[in-house]
């Protein structure tokens, strides 16, 4: 049976392999494919073999030029970019500057007596340096550095007007502090940073530490404790040399968010959202959370406000002490939440609310 006749299909007869000329192939198949698949002469399969090294080198020097490129960024020293240096930002946000400054110590002397600031650079709105702090344990020397963080003036009350200010700088000078925010010691500012210390006599003899911190009025200062010791023999090298240099590496992050890296110490939800939220009872976290979306659903609240619970309100002041320690109704404890919420300035509890349901203290472990 002829399959091409059943289904009513051409029969396409093809030249066999040794039919296909080179002259027929395009240039850029011949010059991307291996040429013992083609029979031909020997001047075309030289031909082909020429065109094949030729882009084979071409490849080569760009990847030659890469790695000149990767090579050269990757300097020891103050010579290394920032962003080789640093991690990736966090998702979702962006470099609001970035800089480096490198400071070179030639007396070990000084760094002995007490805390000692190295320069400052202007990065993202604030003056940033390196602070060291030396300290003596077990009788070996070491030295704690830190990256030292310190807001600056805003631009319309700076008196020296600096021509020579950046793009970056200038873009930064946005995000920069309110004279509102300096006055009531209300900043932070979230930073990448590392810090690097290399003997300028031995520069394969180097460390480098990074992190990554929220700096506040606060905490104005972060870094590394005992990051070059006497203990260590090659950093013990670097301070008998008496001589080292050391940068720091900063980019400031846009906190768009205003929550990056914030662990709510001290934190005032009142003042910051106009609202209050819940301690946790015990495992009623998940409690809070349905309670809060009560609240704002407004016809919710609305009917749960309006149901009547005058009956249980007492009038004078003994039936009022009687009813502190009085089991409620669940709607006039879930009132009383949603009064709270409007008109506290603290968190607030739900004990009341948790007694409506029936619930002892280990019921507030358990979901139900």
């Amino acid at each position: 049976m002829d399959p091409y006749k059943e289904s009513n299909l051409e029969k396409v007869d093809f030249p066999d392999r040794h039919d296909l000329m080179v002259d027929d192939i395009p240039d850029d198949l011949i010059v991307s494919s291996d040429s013992s698949s083609f029979t031909g002469s020997e001047k075309e399969g030289e031909l082909i073999r020429t065109k094949q090294q030729q882009q084979q080198q071409q490849q080569q020097d760009q990847l030659n030029s890469i790695n000149d490129d990767i090579n050269t960024d990757q300097k020891i020293g103050s010579l290394t970019p920032v962003d080789s240096v640093l991690d990736p930002l966090p998702p979702c946000y962006k470099t609001l500057d970035q800089n480096q400054i490198t400071w070179k110590i030639r007396d070990f002397a000084p760094l002995k007596e007490g805390r000692v600031q190295g320069p400052r650079i202007k990065i993202g709105g604030f003056e940033w340096n390196l602070l060291i702090i030396p300290s003596k344990r077990n009788g070996y020397l070491s030295f704690s550095m830190y990256v030292e963080a310190h807001p600056q003036e805003t631009k319309e009350n700076n008196d020296s007007n600096n021509d020579e200010t950046d793009e970056a700088a200038a873009a930064a000078d946005v995000k920069g502090l309110s004279n509102e925010d300096k006055d009531n010691n209300n900043w932070h500012v979230c930073t990448q940073f590392a810090i690097e210390i290399y003997d300028p006599k031995n520069p394969k003899n180097r460390k480098l530490n990074k992190s990554r911190y929220r700096y506040s009025n606060n905490v104005t200062d972060w870094g590394f404790i005992n990051l070059l010791s006497m203990k260590i023999p090659n950093e013990n090298a670097m301070i008998q040399n008496n001589e080292i240099d050391a940068t720091i590496y900063v980019r400031v992050i846009d906190d768009w968010t205003g929550v990056l890296w914030f662990n709510f110490e001290n934190y005032n939800s009142k003042k910051q959202t106009g609202y209050v939220g819940f301690y946790n009872q015990g495992a009623t976290c998940y409690l809070n959370s349905l309670l809060q979306s009560y609240f704002f659903t407004m016809a919710f609240r609305k009917k749960v406000l309006k149901i009547p619970t005058q009956d249980e309100v007492a009038q004078d002041i003994e039936q009022i002490r009687e009813q502190l320690f009085q089991r409620k109704s669940v709607s006039l404890a879930l009132q009383r939440i949603f009064y709270k919420l409007q008109t506290s300035n603290e968190p607030i509890d739900t004990l009341e609310l948790t007694k409506s349901f029936g619930w002892d203290s280990s019921g507030c472990f358990h979901s139900t």
